[in-house]
């Protein structure tokens, strides 16, 4: 199972996600996991491999069609708190997110399906690698990596085609779960998300509601979750002013001896 852990040393390292409320509710009940695919997510850079055809070395071009398809992937984070991940992921209007925290080890072990076959070639997480645009250009482009993905019989090489990112994007400190549908199908016929099943009590951590919500809208979504979990959930403290005690200097005498000085 290591083998599949990419650039994550630290197992017990913490990661979170923020969830829409109602899709949250969704998992809590259902107690499945969804992934997706990449051409799902806002950045057309997603997956660029694989939405890119081909050269040979006789100039055929060659599709890759059949493979872009077999991808899925789930975003998660290192970074404990983020203003732009709230406002990317809660509604301004709803400000419906929940952010979950769990560990690399206790999400992978679940995802992990030791009872599938073959599940070494298709089970993977890993942490972004954030390059510039020439960089992903010059890796595309280098001949032994394009041969490295295509005869790789483990699958893992094409499954790191998922964890480039554009450096524009590297506030996010994203790791992601992937998966690699292992069983061929015709053009279309692939399946448009894979779920895996889980005891939400064995994977999330904590749970904290949108910095930005007011005390009675906490109390009030807060009071609604708890039908669907009974342990302890939070606000977010993005927002709270700090106590902070500026301190100066005056001298040897206090204020108070100074002002009395004077009347004197």
């Amino acid at each position: 199972m290591e083998k599949n852990i990419v650039d994550l040393p630290d197992l017990d390292q913490k990661i979170y996600r923020i969830f829409k409320l109602e899709t949250f509710i969704k998992i809590l009940t259902n107690k499945k996991l969804r992934l997706v695919r990449p051409k799902e997510w806002d950045d057309p850079f997603e997956d660029i491999f694989y939405k890119s055809n081909l050269v040979n070395n006789h100039g055929e071009v060659i599709s890759q069609i059949y493979e872009r398809d077999r991808l899925y992937g789930q975003c998660w984070t290192l970074r404990y708190e983020s203003d732009a991940l709230w406002r990317i992921y809660s509604d301004k209007d709803l400000l419906d997110g929940i952010k979950v925290q769990t560990t690399v080890r206790k999400l992978f072990s679940c995802f992990y399906n030791s009872l599938i076959e073959y599940q070494d070639k298709r089970f993977f997480i890993g942490r972004i690698q954030y390059l510039t645009i020439d960089q992903i250009k010059e890796k595309l482009e280098d001949e032994k990596y394009v041969h490295n993905i295509q005869f790789d019989s483990t699958n893992l090489e094409g499954a790191k085609t998922l964890l480039i990112k554009r450096k524009e994007f590297d506030h996010e400190e994203e790791v992601r779960l992937i998966y690699f549908e292992h069983q061929r199908h015709e053009i279309g016929k692939y399946p448009s998300y894979y779920e895996f099943n889980f005891d939400p009590a064995d994977i999330f951590e904590a749970f904290e509601l949108d910095p930005r919500l007011d005390a009675d809208s906490f109390e009030e979504l807060r009071a609604g979750l708890a039908k669907y979990y009974h342990g302890k959930i939070s606000r977010s403290r993005l927002y709270e002013n700090p106590t902070i005690t500026p301190r100066i200097n005056i001298g040897p005498k206090s204020l108070r001896e100074l002002q009395n000085s004077i009347v004197k």
